[in-house]
């Protein structure tokens, strides 16, 4: 484990050392603490701006050393370790490793039910952009199909709420679980839909396809219901879509590994096309972390809805047909691992058999596609839905329908 160093700051201003000891025990009075490693330490004078800089409250800084992105494939840096946090979150890292400190301080600040904690994210010494004005008067739809734990979905659409541009929001309950208190949270505002599914599960393309079809948006914002958009998010990637006219543009992501205790960076190809050309189809981009424009969406034809995984690549494998596809050299998705996730499921999760069939035949019919030997509708990325009908029931006022997947609109 690298040297680690401890500070505290009492004032705000002036930082106190306690050395190799991290013996922070008494915190009265303290504006905040942190920790700090080699290769974090030329970030930390900019990390301590934009801290004090932010509005009051609960915050953490997570610091990520300087690395250039990768060009072809999805990189994972060391384990962030560094870390600015006010005095309010040191209870959670009270007497555990050093070392496990910034998982602990994360794991409170997103722990819920709602989100009270502002996290950032420093990973170069330049300033945090301007406020883009390239945004003003863009219509964003976040489209949200959720199952499982009800704390992480008020965590998750606060975030979108909380925006420095904010997005509706639009969520399919796809659970008989009602799940009353995030409905009290929404109860009479204007930027919250919700459904609730039927027959359930119908898993997440079902819905994601209906309600993505039915948005007037003129952007789809892509999030998993557990995980937490960082406040910049909506604002940053709009802006780069509408300075590059890429029709789909995510980001780096922070992993929060609640099973091994970690935090993990993630880094993506700034241009996806070329890395495409580059390595083939690998992880190139992470759907969740994307916005796309409604024309491509609907260029695309939606998502897949015969099964319950896997589709996210399928779309944006065959979005990089039509448009240019990007990511921003920024940190603005944290995403959730957590035990019961659907990728770590033993039947149908990332390691499971039928992903490794199901990915190897995805590979090898988009270089086909590609090569113009094989017809994109006869491939396995084309689009295929379940038969039958899903009642969406409107949570507010009570009406159902009845909708085809093959006639969303």
């Amino acid at each position: 484990m690298q040297d680690l160093g401890f500070f505290v700051s009492h004032d705000g201003d002036r930082l106190d050392w306690p050395g190799a000891s991290p013996d922070l025990t008494d915190m009265s009075g303290a504006a905040f603490f942190g920790v700090v490693e080699q290769a974090a330490q030329p970030l930390l004078e900019a990390a301590l701006e934009n801290h004090r800089n932010a509005p009051a409250g609960s915050k953490l800084t997570l610091i990520v050393p300087s690395a250039a992105p990768p060009c072809d494939n999805r990189h994972t840096d060391p384990d962030i370790v560094a870390f600015i946090a006010t005095a309010d979150l040191f209870p959670a890292v009270a007497g555990r490793p050093p070392e496990t400190w910034c998982f602990h301080a994360l794991r409170r600040a997103v722990s819920g039910p709602r989100l009270t904690c502002s996290v950032s994210v420093m990973h170069t010494r330049d300033a945090t952009p301007a406020p883009s004005r390239m945004v003003g008067g863009l219509a964003c739809d976040a489209i949200l199909a959720h199952r499982g734990p009800e704390r992480y979905l008020r965590v998750c659409v606060d975030s979108l709420r909380r925006q420095s541009r904010p997005a509706s929001v639009v969520v399919g309950l796809d659970q008989k679980y009602p799940c009353p208190r995030f409905l009290a949270d929404i109860d009479g505002a204007p930027d919250v839909r919700t459904f609730q599914v039927a027959p359930n599960p119908v898993g997440p393309y079902a819905v994601m396809h209906v309600l993505s079809n039915r948005s007037s948006a003129d952007f789809i914002v892509r999030q998993d219901s557990d995980d937490v958009a960082l406040a910049r998010r909506v604002e940053r990637l709009v802006s780069a879509s509408r300075a590059t006219g890429a029709g789909l543009v995510g980001s780096h992501e922070i992993q929060l590994d609640e099973v091994a205790g970690r935090v993990v960076p993630k880094r993506y190809p700034l241009d996806v096309n070329d890395a495409l050309k580059r390595a083939g189809p690998r992880h190139q981009t992470l759907l969740p972390t994307t916005v796309a424009t409604r024309d491509l969406f609907r260029e695309v034809s939606g998502f897949s809805t015969d099964r319950i995984f896997g589709y996210d690549v399928d779309f944006w494998l065959k979005a990089s047909f039509l448009t240019q596809i990007a990511n921003v050299d920024e940190f603005l998705y944290l995403r959730r691992r957590h035990p019961n996730s659907l990728t770590r499921r033993p039947d149908i999760g990332n390691e499971s058999p039928i992903r490794q069939v199901i990915r190897e035949r995805r590979r090898s019919d988009f270089v086909e596609v590609v090569a113009g030997r094989l017809d994109l509708a006869q491939s396995s990325l084309a689009i295929r839905h379940r038969p039958g009908f899903v009642e969406f029931r409107d949570m507010t006022t009570g009406e159902r329908e009845q909708v085809r997947m093959d006639d969303p609109a």
